[in-house]
């Protein structure tokens, strides 16, 4: 997902571990991975925050995106309309073709 801010473009990145258990049959936290960059001629790591699921909880990709996303936002300690930016961005991005499987995001 996309957005430009005072003439800077930014990408912000989710990325979601479902897996319950690991190779050795140990439980793997779920887990979704939010990553904001600063886009440019090389890419800037601006914050990159987790929202980890409680071993109770039914795990919620949407839910994981958004309290990722919070926690990066003020991690990056930015400021009042950067967050607005990047949470209408965040709302808008279905809404927006160019940001379906955006490879940039992809592991």
């Amino acid at each position: 997902m996309k957005f430009t801010f005072k003439g800077k473009e930014y990408r912000i990145c989710f990325q979601h571990n479902t897996s319950s258990f690991d190779k050795l049959g140990n439980r793997q936290d779920r887990a979704t991975f939010c990553t904001i960059y600063e886009t440019g001629l090389k890419d800037r790591l601006i914050a990159e925050e987790e929202a980890l699921c409680h071993d109770n909880d039914n795990f919620s990709r949407a839910v994981g995106r958004k309290i990722s996303l919070a926690r990066a936002l003020a991690l990056a300690s930015a400021d009042k309309e950067f967050r607005r930016t990047a949470w209408m961005a965040y709302f808008n991005r279905n809404n927006d073709p160019t940001t379906k499987g955006d490879p940039a995001c992809q592991v």
